[in-house]
C-alpha cells in the first residue's frame, strides 16, 4: 500500500478521480488518479495518488504542490492522455484564514508536473473555492466554484456567494469567466463542470431565488460564449441540489444531486440538447448522488451514500439501477463514495472514505476508500 509522510495520523480521504486511457504509454489498459488529503499534527495536506490497472494493480504517489497553509482540501481533478502521457489538473480550497477559504488550482504549468497556477481570491471577495474541473485536452481545462464576501448580522456570519468560473489554456495563469446568473438570484454557486470538448462545456449548481429558495442552475459554455439552462427541481422536494455533471457528448449530460424536505433522495437529471428532464433513480430514503461519469452516451454510474453505506447505481440509457457496493471491514464499516470515473463501461474506480459509524460524526476517523469495478462486480482496492 502507499505510505505517507511520517506522523500521527487523523483522517484522510479522497475526493475525486479522473481515469484515462494508459495503453499507448503503459502495459496497464488504464490509470486514474485520485485527489484528496491527509492529516496529522501539521495540518491536512493535499495528496494524489496514481492508479494502475493491470496484472498487479498498485498505488503510486503523484503529489499536487502543499500551500504553506494548515489545511489543504483538493475536491477535484481531471486528466486527459491526448497525445500520450496523461496531463492533470487539481483544484480545490485552503485555508489562510481560519474563518474564510481561499481557492486554488493546480496544472502542468510548465508543461509537465503539477504547479500552482491559482491560489487567490478573486477581486472584491473575502472567500472562494474551486469545486470542479473538466480537462478534455492536455492543454484546456474549465474549472468552477464559487467566491463571494461575508457580514455579520445579530451573531453570525452571513455569507453572500456568486459563480465563478476559468479556462486554462497552458502555462501558469487562469482566464477569469463571467457565467451569467438566474433573473433575481441573490446568491449562485457552480458544483460541477464537464467538458465534451474544448468548446463545449455544461456546469451546473445551484441559486438562490429573490424569495430565499434553493433551486437548480446550468449553464452551457460554448466557444466562449455562456447560455443559461433552466434545469427543473424534484417535485415534492424544498430543495433541489445539483453535485456533478458528465457529458459524453457535446448535446448530451447526466447530472446528479440530491434532493431535502422531506427527507434526502438521490437524484438525477439527462440534459439532451438543451432540454432537461427528470431521469428517475431507484427510491432511497438518506441517500445523495456526489459524482456521475458517463463513459458512452448510453451508459453512466452515480456514486454517493445511503445512510452510512456508499451509493452506487448505473444508468443503461433508458432507466437507473442500484448496484451492488461491497462492505468495508470494521471498525471502519461506513463509507462514502464521494466520485467515480468510467474510461468504458467496464473500467472504473469509484473513491471516497470509510468510519466508524459508531461514532458520532464530529468525532469520526476517516480511511481511504477505493472501489475497483472487476468481471465480478465492484470490489474494495485501497491504497
Amino acid at each position: 500500500g502507499f505510505l505517507a509522510p511520517a506522523g500521527a495520523f487523523v483522517d484522510e480521504a479522497f475526493s475525486g478521480d479522473s481515469c484515462v486511457d494508459a495503453s499507448g504509454w503503459s502495459s496497464t489498459p488504464y490509470w486514474c488518479l485520485a485527489v484528496g488529503f491527509y492529516a496529522n499534527v501539521n495540518g491536512e495536506i493535499p495528496v494524489g495518488l496514481g492508479w494502475n490497472q493491470g496484472g498487479v494493480s498498485r498505488w503510486d504517489g503523484y503529489y499536487p504542490t502543499d500551500i504553506p497553509d494548515k489545511v489543504n482540501l483538493p475536491n477535484a481533478t481531471s486528466c486527459s492522455a491526448e497525445g500520450g502521457l496523461p496531463t492533470c489538473a487539481v483544484v480545490g480550497d485552503y485555508y489562510r484564514n481560519p474563518r474564510y477559504e481561499t481557492q486554488f488550482a493546480e496544472a502542468p504549468a510548465d508543461g509537465s508536473a503539477l504547479g500552482i497556477v491559482a491560489e487567490k481570491n478573486p477581486p472584491g471577495s473575502t472567500w472562494s473555492a474551486l469545486a470542479d474541473v473538466s480537462c478534455p485536452a492536455s492543454t484546456f481545462c474549465l474549472m468552477v466554484g464559487e467566491a463571494g464576501t461575508s457580514g455579520k448580522t445579530g451573531h453570525k456570519i452571513v455569507y453572500t456567494s456568486h459563480a465563478t468560473a476559468y479556462s486554462w489554456t497552458g502555462g501558469g495563469t487562469l482566464t477569469r469567466l463571467s457565467p451569467p446568473a438566474p433573473a433575481g438570484a441573490r446568491t449562485s454557486e457552480l458544483a460541477g463542470v464537464s467538458c465534451a470538448s474544448a468548446t463545449t462545456c455544461l456546469a451546473v449548481g445551484n441559486y438562490t431565488s429573490a424569495h430565499g429558495k434553493w433551486l437548480t442552475y446550468s449553464v452551457a459554455w460554448n466557444s466562449g460564449t455562456w447560455t443559461l439552462q433552466p434545469a427543473l427541481s424534484v417535485p415534492g422536494q424544498a430543495r433541489t441540489t445539483f453535485q456533478d455533471v458528465a457529458c459524453p457528448s457535446a448535446t448530451l449530460c447526466m447530472a446528479v444531486g440530491d434532493s431535502t424536505g422531506p427527507g434526502s433522495h438521490p437524484f438525477a437529471q439527462e440534459w439532451n440538447d438543451g432540454t432537461w428532464q427528470i431521469s428517475p433513480t431507484p427510491a432511497a430514503n438518506g441517500a445523495a448522488m456526489f459524482g456521475v461519469t458517463c463513459p458512452t452516451v448510453s451508459f453512466c454510474y452515480g456514486s454517493g451514500s445511503r445512510g452510512d453505506h456508499g451509493l452506487i447505481e448505473a444508468w443503461n440509457g433508458t432507466s437507473w439501477s442500484a448496484q451492488s457496493s461491497p462492505a468495508t471491514k470494521a471498525p471502519f464499516s461506513g463509507d462514502v463514495l464521494t466520485h467515480v470515473s468510467c474510461l468504458t463501461a467496464t473500467q472504473c474506480l469509484a473513491v471516497g472514505y470509510r468510519f466508524d459509524p459508531g461514532t458520532r460524526p464530529s468525532r469520526r476517523t476517516l480511511r481511504y476508500l477505493a472501489e475497483v469495478l472487476t468481471g465480478s462486480g465492484w470490489q474494495v482496492n485501497n491504497p
